[in-house]
């Protein structure tokens, strides 16, 4: 999967949960989505920018669902 692909499927699996979010690269390449939660409060998400396999984009979504849950 390429980078822009990826980072395409992110945005919509962020955007199930949070309206108001940012995501960024970190220096070493991973991608940082900050969501602003429920509650008001900021919470940051780390993705890998190439998932090792199947189970790594639906540990990233459930950790986007509790933060924008929180």
């Amino acid at each position: 999967m390429s980078h822009s692909k990826y980072l395409q499927s992110l945005r919509r699996m962020v955007e199930e949960f949070a309206a108001d979010y940012e995501i960024s690269r970190t220096k070493s390449g991973h991608y940082a989505v900050r969501i602003k939660g429920e509650s008001g409060s900021d919470m940051t998400v780390f993705a890998p920018s190439t998932p090792s396999d199947h189970r790594s984009m639906l540990n990233v979504k459930t950790k986007i669902r509790h933060a924008a849950a929180a």
